[in-house]
């Protein structure tokens, strides 16, 4: 009867004692549907598009450029076959200004460019949008061991977030708008971060080898 009564007091201190354990924000309620399935609480913590921080470096600067120059030939391939098969994609030239004047010309040129862009940024979208996100980095990237992340979480980046961070920062902040003196900044960090991936909250990593 004695043992009895320890084991229940034993048992309720336990309780006690765990029921004031401090918890993070809806960590109670996955405990507890863990504990029913047999699952311990620290197996809910994996996160599998995450990279470990020991196992990495930031990514050269050369490296990263060589890896920009393979993953844009690789969409150019794909997306200048379709600019010129646009009916809008005959490139105005000396004849047109000379029969319906520069005004006409200059807003020829500029439907190209724009036709051409909105093409690109398409591309872009889901091309880098599906690598970064289901496999943390672009072909070119992948060919020298290298991932973006979420310089935050350390995850992969959604398709948004690699839209805006390659089709929009990198294009317009680090390139048109810069210069290219976005690219540079990376040349003096330790971090090895550009203008856009400090904008995006990005970074770019080595898996080193093992």
């Amino acid at each position: 009867m004695s043992t009895d009564n320890n084991g229940k007091e034993t048992s309720s201190a336990l309780d006690r004692y765990l029921q004031n354990q401090p918890t993070t924000e809806g960590s109670g309620s996955n405990s507890s549907a863990a504990a029913g399935m047999g699952v311990r609480p620290g197996d809910l913590n994996l996160n599998l598009s995450s990279v470990p921080t020991t196992n990495v470096e930031p990514g050269g600067f050369w490296i990263r450029f060589v890896a920009a120059v393979i993953d844009g030939a690789i969409i150019g391939l794909v997306t200048t076959p379709i600019s010129q098969l646009l009916p809008f994609a005959t490139k105005p030239d000396a004849e047109m200004i000379r029969d319906k004047g520069l005004g006409v010309y200059f807003a020829a040129l500029s439907v190209v460019w724009l036709a051409g862009l909105a093409i690109a940024l398409i591309a872009q979208f889901f091309y880098y949008g599906w690598f970064y996100s289901k496999k943390g980095a672009s072909p070119g990237k992948m060919l020298f061991g290298l991932k973006v992340l979420n310089a935050n979480t350390g995850t992969h980046l959604t398709y948004a977030q690699a839209f805006v961070r390659e089709g929009l920062a990198k294009y317009f902040l680090s390139s048109l708008f810069t210069f290219g003196i976005g690219y540079l900044v990376a040349a003096f960090r330790d971090d090895k971060k550009t203008l856009h991936d400090l904008v995006c909250s990005t970074r770019v990593v080595r898996v080193k080898k093992q």
